[in-house]
C-alpha cells in the first residue's frame, strides 16, 4: 500500500516539475576526483552541459543590470551558490585567461578557461582535450 502512495506522490512531483525539464542538468559525480569538491563538480557539470549545447558561452556570476543578462541565467541563480562559493568552485576547475598568462602552460592545461571581454561578459571555454586526458587518468571513458 505504501509503494502505491509513493508512486502517486512521484507522479504528482513529475507533473509539478514538467515545465522545468528544460532546466535539468546532468551531474557527472565521478568528476569529483578531478574537481576536488562537490561544488566544483556541479560547476564543471554545468559548463559541460552548456558547452555541448552551444560551445563557448558567457554567463554572469550574479543577477545584474547588464543589457544581455537574462533572469535566472546567472551562476548564482542556477546553483543557489553565494559569490564566494562560485569563485571557490571555479578556482578548483578553471583559470582566468589574461593578456599576461595567455600562452602559459597553466592556461593550456586548464580544464576550463574563462575571460572577461571589454563588454563585461565573462566567457567560458571547455578544454575538451585536457578534460578527456584527466578523465582517462582516473579510469572513466570519454565525455
Amino acid at each position: 500500500m505504501k509503494q502505491k502512495s509513493t508512486k502517486i506522490d512521484l507522479d504528482e512531483i513529475d507533473l509539478l516539475l514538467k515545465d522545468t525539464k528544460k532546466d535539468t542538468v546532468v551531474l557527472y559525480t565521478k568528476l569529483i576526483s578531478i574537481c576536488k569538491t562537490f561544488n566544483g563538480m556541479v560547476m564543471l557539470s554545468l559548463i559541460i552541459n552548456h558547452w555541448r549545447e552551444q560551445g563557448k558561452f558567457y554567463r554572469f556570476q550574479t543577477p545584474c543590470n547588464h543589457e544581455l543578462y537574462l533572469k535566472g541565467e546567472s551562476w548564482q541563480e542556477m546553483t543557489g551558490f553565494s559569490r564566494k562559493v562560485i569563485r571557490t568552485a571555479l578556482n578548483s576547475i578553471a583559470i582566468k585567461r589574461t593578456v599576461k598568462n595567455r600562452e602559459s602552460n597553466e592556461v593550456k592545461n586548464a580544464i576550463v578557461i574563462y575571460y572577461t571581454d571589454k563588454n563585461r561578459l565573462t566567457w567560458y571555454e571547455l578544454n575538451v582535450k585536457e578534460l578527456n586526458k584527466r578523465i582517462k587518468s582516473i579510469g572513466i571513458g570519454l565525455i
